[in-house]
């Protein structure tokens, strides 16, 4: 678990950039991956050059992770693994989230629902949604099978890799697995994008209850307070007016000037027309 969140973020290449400056030549990841030294930098048998030795003296054997830097400086350092979870997503995303969790996948609930990681047995009821055309009415088409496993496990790799996605959304009691719901970034390029994307999905059945409702309100609570987004967008095709209600009932605001032909769908294809809802943290009302 440890190796696998330590690759995850890359924390092998920040910690030998900052190595480098600190003492050239030298190699701290080794030391710094042991796990002791991530509990507790301060409780470690290594032994250290005393406090006066020189930073150019404590580099005098490189590769030895005894004689890496004055200890008070291996304290500081330790502190980059307990900030590396506030670190600003850059590629673009800088504006769109000031904070990222890379440590878990979180289970949202609320009175009556359950937002939760996947499992492989929610995959048959996946594809019996993804097969219904009055789910897909307003998608370009129904999904097969293999399509549909393809879909949740890309919607799987994303909820791990980013610690929020498209949820798959459980009613305890009364069904293990309904649809999902969640937050997404949109890989296309539009005037609103980059972008922190709700959406959601539910199987027929489960229409009419209010679920799709409760559903975005966890997802919301959770792009704004733990995401920290500025603002969270949804968009759906122009005639979509069962997602349009939805989209209204959470606060989101919807202007003409948004409206755009999604990059994603064939030219000339019936749902290509979107509408955008915007909703901003300054408006939310939690």
């Amino acid at each position: 678990m440890v190796e696998q969140l330590w690759t995850r973020i890359g924390a092998d290449d920040l910690l030998s950039n900052v190595s480098q400056k600190l003492c050239p030549g030298s190699s701290a990841t080794g030391y710094f991956k042991h796990s002791s030294f991530r509990q507790s930098p301060l409780k470690t048998s290594r032994t250290f050059p005393n406090p006066g030795t020189r930073l150019s003296e404590s580099c005098s054997k490189p590769g030895r992770v005894g004689h890496l830097f004055d200890p008070r400086i291996i304290v500081v350092i330790g502190q980059l693994t307990k900030i590396l979870d506030v670190i600003r997503w850059h590629l673009n995303l800088s504006s769109v989230i000031c904070h990222l969790s890379f440590y878990y996948d979180p289970m949202l609930t609320s009175e009556r629902l359950r937002l939760r990681p996947w499992r492989d047995e929610d995959l048959p009821a996946f594809a019996a949604l993804n097969a219904d055309p009055e789910v897909m009415e307003y998608f370009p088409k129904c999904l097969s099978r293999e399509e549909s496993d393809q879909s949740a496990g890309r919607i799987r790799e994303g909820l791990a890799r980013r610690g929020f996605g498209f949820w798959a959304v459980e009613v305890p009691g009364v069904s293990e697995f309904i649809g999902f719901t969640g937050l997404s970034i949109p890989s296309f390029d539009a005037h609103f994008t980059p972008c922190v994307e709700i959406a959601w999905r539910l199987a027929r059945n489960f229409w009419g209850f209010g679920y799709a409702t409760e559903a975005a309100r966890l997802a919301l609570a959770y792009g704004f307070k733990i995401a920290k987004a500025e603002e969270i967008v949804a968009f759906t095709f122009v005639e979509n007016l069962r997602s349009r209600r939805l989209m209204e009932r959470l606060g989101m605001t919807y202007s003409p000037e948004d409206d755009f032909e999604h990059p994603g769908i064939p030219e000339g294809h019936r749902i290509r027309p979107h509408v955008l809802y915007r909703l901003h943290r300054r408006a939310w009302t939690g």
